[in-house]
């Protein structure tokens, strides 16, 4: 699978904007309701020998406001997804195998992770920040 074209035709799909920075990173912005978007990575990486494909979208820089509990409560409502803490930025990722990796779950996971990171965002910090 190529994840640059895949993400490519997913932008088209659904009327998103697409950037590759790399075989292995792309963007897609996402439109999430009419005035907001929200911005998804896709990377290829290599775990313990492995091809994994993986899509993370930033909601908002670490603060004593949020409450890290609820955050984990949240992981367990989702599917694809889930919320994380990387580089000082409450963030929300999804991964898989790319070998068990189709363009629906690709879709499903990206699209599950751009509403889940912009609805964190308009309830943590209220403005859409991507």
């Amino acid at each position: 699978m190529n994840l640059s074209v895949t993400m490519e035709k997913l932008a088209d799909e659904i009327d998103g904007k697409f950037l590759e920075y790399s075989t292995e990173n792309t963007i897609i912005t996402v439109p999430v309701s009419r005035h907001r978007y929200q911005n998804v990575t896709g990377y290829l990486l290599n775990r313990n020998n492995t091809k994994v494909v993986e899509f993370m979208s930033r909601v908002c820089e670490l603060n004593d406001d949020i409450d890290h509990k609820a955050m984990l409560e949240l992981n367990q409502e989702l599917f694809y997804s889930k919320v994380v803490i990387h580089e000082g930025y409450l963030k929300v990722a999804a991964a898989a195998l790319l070998d068990h990796c189709t363009e629906d779950l690709i879709k499903d996971m990206v699209l599950e992770v751009a509403r889940v990171a912009d609805d964190l965002e308009h309830h943590l910090v209220g403005a859409d920040v991507n």
